[in-house]
């Protein structure tokens, strides 16, 4: 179990590096890699758990500032008629 808290600290070290260096890509890498580790271990160590939650923490603010940006790019990319807006904004089913 020992070896395995190493691997993943190492995996959560190198994600703390890419995050704090402003490469948020290769941070959740690192991390998605120390929590599927960690998943796979069944990795019970509250110390190691809280590292993880932090890890999936950092992850989602990421999703959610991806998904604020998206919005803002869509919201200035308006078209001028109506139908082309309503396709640009609302999810449509694909038909095959």
């Amino acid at each position: 179990m020992t070896e395995v808290r190493g691997d993943i600290g190492s995996l959560l070290k190198r994600g703390d590096d890419y995050a704090r260096s402003g490469d948020p890509r290769a941070a959740i890498s690192f991390y998605q890699n120390a929590l599927r580790s960690a998943q796979a271990a069944r990795v019970s160590d509250p110390a190691l758990v809280n590292e993880l939650r932090r890890a999936q923490m950092y992850i989602q603010d990421r999703a959610q500032e991806f998904q604020r940006a998206l919005e803002h790019a869509v919201a200035q990319a308006r078209p001028d008629d109506s139908v082309s807006y309503t396709h640009l904004t609302l999810p449509t089913k694909l038909e095959v």
